[in-house]
């Protein structure tokens, strides 16, 4: 019997591990962090504009903080390092900036990620409170702005599935 329990129990857990809101754009990952304990866990919003699903907003889970990551199918530069100007806004909201650190996916090695501040408050609460989507326009140096549309519903169920970053 505690056997059979303690199996249930591990499948669950495990089966808890990554999926998908139903009916959205909007998935997660829950982990942990070796060293601390601590969440590991992310959220993920993809743009419409990308099926392929490689183009996407990423929830970072970070010492209990939530920080914000971009990520793109296409080169965002030409060197890493690089501060990226991006702008966003929710619904018909006023428009807001943030400067994201351009780095190299690593999966792909392509210059494709923007890292944004630690411990990111005004990207959260945008995604947090808006009731439609938030259209981002990305100004890559030297290259094309891209225009972009994250479709938040299931955005805060995705939060509270990973802890809440706790």
């Amino acid at each position: 019997m505690k056997k059979t329990l303690l199996l249930a129990c591990l499948s669950l857990f495990a089966s808890a591990g990554a999926g998908s809101i139903p009916g959205t754009k909007v998935s997660y990952k829950i982990a942990q962090d070796a060293m601390t304990g601590g969440s590991a866990s992310m959220v993920f919003v993809d743009a419409t504009e990308d099926t392929s699903g490689k183009t996407y907003m990423a929830l970072v889970c970070d010492l209990g903080n939530a920080t914000f990551r971009f990520y793109s199918k296409t080169s965002l530069g030409s060197r890493a390092g690089e501060q990226v100007l991006f702008f966003y806004r929710a619904d018909d909201n006023r428009l807001r900036t943030a400067e994201g650190t351009l780095r190299e996916d690593t999966k792909t090695g392509k210059l494709s990620v923007l890292d944004f501040k630690y411990d990111s408050p005004a990207l959260f609460q945008t995604f947090a409170t808006a009731r439609m989507k938030v259209v981002a326009r990305v100004n890559r140096n030297s290259m094309s702005s891209m225009t972009l549309t994250f479709p938040v519903k299931g955005f805060m169920q995705g939060f509270r599935t990973i802890g809440n970053c706790e």
